[in-house]
């Protein structure tokens, strides 16, 4: 048969160039594959060139040394490479066999003797791909089922359906996965090293979704533990010690929402004015559900909110749990299975735009790189975060207006939080959770029993609001943390800035891919997250917390349980 004679040495001409530890040699070597005629034969020589020529330059020690960043390279450069792959389904061409014989058993000093070696050898088995092959190459290859969105429930659905023998491509829009999961590692102390979390922190209860994925991946789990308390009127007290804890609230207004009709529901605001609860234990319930839920309570519902307390109180939700490795550790088990199954990662890759008729799907957007792409896929599964979706930054034609009305009927939370890791502990020994409704920020928790001396502040609700538009610059959450740490303890905040190791926070508000916290369910919406799962013209289906139906929204282990669901839709449609 026939081969691509005049595309080929082209191809051949720019994987020989020989790489050098410079961003220049890098750029010519762009330059010229630009040249060749064929996408698919030129997205090979392009990933081998860049990819090598990174790792050369910033992963590369010599001598078999490989640093961290190398090894995040490497990875990378394999998931492209599994891209690539997908474009040659029609012949044997698999551009990462080389890849592996390469890096096997760490022989990354093998692989810089002669790092122009592996692109010589994809360029010289590109000559055995028939013209007809390579011209019906779509530029991004087409799958069986595009996953929208790194998170945990993409990650979960993405792992099943490659795992089932589905060509699954996974895109985010980050240049990380995890979605609302962000670990920060490392955090060393003189007693303990934690991981500082951005994001998603704790396991609440015993979720079995949750629980099955940590036994899966071997993770060490440990219980928070230490003491609770309370710090307001320039004094600190147990939180056990008033009269009514703020959680009562919510139990009394589930046995009141029994007694009327089935389908009743009000906000959290008005039913505490109708249930005539006295001032200052409203002021506690309402802070407490608007802290715990990121919501206002003039607009959660109460039937959301029972539904929710029954959930939490089967899995015991009380109990509260870090993960040792860090919150992203099951994120990156799933990725890693997903990998192993022949699925597609692409990070840095927003899509913009989602055009489909029933069995097709085409998804574009634009790379970190500014490059257009396109990808084909005969079903999609999207789980962007609420306000993603109700933002309309991805574009449907057609839309899914049925989905997108009960999307607009729920609502998104605001949290802002900041973690501050200092050289010594100043707090008492044995704290956990402290509480300070009056302040700014009305929340603590340090990872007791863990003593590294980290603290987190949180608000959520209506507080976050107001400190989110008060933050003018970067160092303002700083600040306001500092001015309440040192009214509590009686340290001046120039003491504390001193003693400060460093600090992480990250703006969920203005994040684009996030647009705020996590959702809950205002008043009359409690069915809204039950529609979104149902599948539309059996092509588009969705997932994430929001879509819970089990009264877990805002949770990792409701965003896993969706993610799961919609991977079991797809693979049981007909």
């Amino acid at each position: 048969m026939p081969r691509n004679r005049q595309c080929l040495p082209r191809a051949a001409d720019c994987a020989r160039r020989p790489l050098n530890a410079h961003s220049t040699g890098t750029q010519q070597l762009i330059r010229q594959e630009e040249k060749v005629r064929s996408d698919g034969i030129g997205q090979v020589a392009r990933l081998i060139g860049t990819g090598l020529g990174l790792f050369a330059s910033r992963g590369y020690r010599g001598r078999g040394r490989v640093s961290p960043q190398g090894r995040a390279l490497l990875a990378n450069l394999y998931t492209s490479l599994t891209l690539a792959a997908s474009q040659f389904t029609h012949c044997d061409f698999d551009p990462r066999e080389d890849f592996r014989h390469q890096i096997a058993g760490d022989r990354y000093a093998d692989l810089m003797k002669s790092p122009a070696g592996l692109a010589d050898s994809c360029a010289a088995r590109l000559a055995d791909v028939p013209p007809q092959d390579i011209a019906t190459m779509a530029p991004m290859g087409r799958y069986d089922i595009a996953v929208l969105g790194a998170g945990a429930a993409g990650l979960a659905a993405a792992r099943v359906l490659a795992q089932a023998g589905k060509r699954v491509v996974l895109l985010e829009a980050r240049d990380r996965i995890g979605g609302r999961i962000f670990t920060h590692h490392a955090i060393p102390s003189q007693s303990a090293a934690v991981a500082m979390e951005l994001g998603a922190e704790f396991i609440h209860g015993l979720p079995q979704t949750t629980r099955d994925l940590i036994d899966e991946a071997r993770l060490e789990t440990y219980e928070l533990d230490g003491d609770h308390l309370s710090f307001a009127h320039r004094r600190f007290e147990s939180a056990g010690e008033t009269q009514q804890h703020p959680g009562a609230a919510i139990e009394e207004m589930a046995a009141w929402l029994a007694k009327p009709p089935p389908g009743t529901d009000d906000t959290f605001a008005h039913y505490l004015d109708r249930a005539g609860i006295d001032a200052a234990q409203r002021e506690r319930a309402a802070s407490y559900v608007e802290s715990f839920n990121a919501a206002d309570s003039r607009v959660i519902g109460i039937a959301a909110l029972a539904k929710q307390q029954l959930a939490e109180d089967a899995i015991h939700s009380e109990q509260l749990f870090h993960i040792e490795a860090g919150c992203d550790a099951p994120m990156r088990f799933l990725a890693e299975k997903f990998l192993a199954a022949g699925g597609t990662l692409l990070l840095s890759h927003p899509v913009h735009q989602v055009r489909w008729s029933r069995g097709a799907v085409v998804l574009s957007g634009l790379d970190a790189g500014g490059q257009k792409f396109e990808l084909l896929t005969a079903r999609a599964l999207l789980t962007l975060p609420l306000a993603v979706l109700n933002a309309g930054t991805v574009r449907f034609n057609p839309a899914p207006e049925e989905i997108l009305e009960h999307a607009a009927r729920m609502a998104m939370g605001t949290v802002v939080r900041i973690s501050l890791n200092f050289d010594v502990k100043f707090w008492q020994e044995d704290v956990s959770f402290l509480f300070t409704p009056t302040e700014a920020l009305t929340a603590w928790w340090t990872p007791m029993p863990n003593r590294a001396p980290l603290i987190t502040g949180w608000a959520g609700g209506p507080k976050a609001v107001a400190l989110d538009q008060r933050r003018g610059d970067p160092g303002a959450l700083l600040e306001e943390s500092l001015g309440t740490l040192s009214r509590i303890y009686g340290l001046a905040t120039r003491e504390l800035r001193r003693r400060l190791l460093r600090w992480q926070t990250h703006d969920w508000q203005t994040d684009p891919y996030a647009r705020g916290a996590y959702s809950y369910a205002p008043a009359g919406a409690l069915n809204a997250s039950e529609k979104m799962t149902q599948p539309v013209g059996d092509t588009l289906y969705f997932a994430g917390e929001h879509t819970d139906t089990t009264g877990h929204w805002g949770t990792v282990h409701g965003a896993l349980g969706s993610g799961l669901r919609a991977a079991a839709q797809i693979l049981t449609a007909p």
